[in-house]
């Protein structure tokens, strides 16, 4: 896919008072589409604790990019497409899709119990004879605890010694068998399927049983289908010695620059790292519909009475009469990151930030884009 990217350096370094002519950014401001985006970036980087922002957007077939502030502090340097970024939770819609392909496979059975899927008895695994089905594990109607595993006190307090790249190290030992040990140990704690509570460890788990009816690594399974479906290459779960030299910077809630390191393990949740041109490339494949695992998933699987519904990880709402599907991510690599599709406008919009201030903030950039553009 080509992406249009336009480049052109405007204003000068970001300060810590930054006014609209200070706020470097490639907006050629040509546009009306130029002009909502500067509108919504340029409120962003008002605030002294904003670094930078990528935002890639699909309008109508066209992919576009824009980019502000620093990827380092200080450096005069603007974020770009071709660096790896940690997305956070929106990675859950990769195996949202990563399900819908089992399905269609027929690996899997969205309304199995999941206890057909691992290697021992569960009893446990049920409430009042209603048990879990691979579905809710999907749309966050499992019942199932927030915290498989509460860590021990000794273990808390060894990991506040510990440095972020040793904390992420010591939970990566955290795998499958961890996994499999302590679930049986937890019980919903209430009907399945009933009540949404958002649940990481439920994705983890329809991870594993990924791997399990495939007999494939997540991370060779994730890859295999966007390549090969897809043609996305720069998006993965696990990045290369090569990959990391080219990984943005992330910053934490007190500004300091943070190291980026691959999130592994069963504990902490699905990760994905990529870069924005290939974001780009997903998020058209969301507009389009045109593969079958990825129509797939934007099927409702859950609905609440307030409009508010989930597919195979994708979260819809629809205000106004508009529909639209979405997820956002926050991660401790110093990121905040929102997708939001809008299919009847043909529009969807991936933003970026390498700072972790306010994830609100990010939502109201997407608005002001979106409320320009729906006019």
């Amino acid at each position: 896919m080509n992406i249009k990217v336009f480049i052109l350096l405007v204003g000068s370094l970001i300060s810590s008072n930054k006014s609209p002519a200070q706020v470097r950014t490639d907006n050629p401001l040509r546009s009306e589409l130029d002009h909502a985006v500067d509108r919504a970036a340029v409120q962003y980087m008002s605030d002294s604790t904003a670094h930078g922002l990528n935002i890639g957007i699909v309008y109508r077939g066209k992919a576009y990019s824009y980019h502000y502030g620093e990827n380092v502090k200080g450096s005069g340097k603007l974020p770009s497409d071709d660096l790896y970024y940690n997305i956070g939770s929106i990675a859950k819609t990769f195996t949202g899709t990563l399900l819908a392909q089992a399905v269609i496979d027929k690996r899997i059975g969205l309304h199995d119990d999941i206890r057909k899927y691992l290697p021992s008895i569960y009893p446990n695994l049920q409430y009042q004879g209603h048990s879990v089905t691979v579905v809710q594990l999907a749309n966050h109607t499992s019942g199932l605890p927030g915290i498989i595993r509460d860590l021990y006190p000794a273990e808390k307090n060894k990991l506040r010694e510990l440095s972020f790249a040793g904390q992420a190290d010591y939970l990566s030992h955290y795998n499958a068998d961890s996994l499999l040990k302590d679930l049986h140990n937890v019980v919903p704690d209430t009907i399945p399927g009933i009540r949404y509570r958002y649940n990481t460890n439920a994705v983890m788990l329809l991870q594993y049983i990924l791997e399990r009816v495939y007999r494939r690594s997540y991370e060779k399974l994730i890859t295999e289908y966007l390549q090969t479906r897809l043609n996305l290459h720069e998006i993965t779960p696990i990045l290369n010695k090569k990959q990391m030299k080219l990984t943005a910077q992330g910053y934490t809630k007190d500004g300091k620059p943070q190291s980026y390191v691959n999130l592994e393990g069963y504990y902490i949740g699905p990760s994905i790292n990529a870069t924005m041109y290939d974001l780009l490339g997903y998020v058209k494949a969301q507009l389009d519909e045109l593969d079958p695992a990825i129509r797939f998933s934007h099927q409702l699987t859950w609905t609440s009475a307030n409009g508010f519904a989930v597919g195979l990880n994708w979260m819809y709402n629809t205000e106004n009469c508009i529909r639209y599907f979405y997820h956002d991510g926050n991660t401790k690599l110093g990121f905040n990151s929102l997708c939001t599709i809008y299919p009847a406008q043909q529009l969807g919009i991936f933003i970026i930030a390498n700072d972790v201030h306010s994830q609100e903030k990010i939502g109201q950039m997407e608005n002001i884009i979106f409320n320009a553009v729906k006019q």
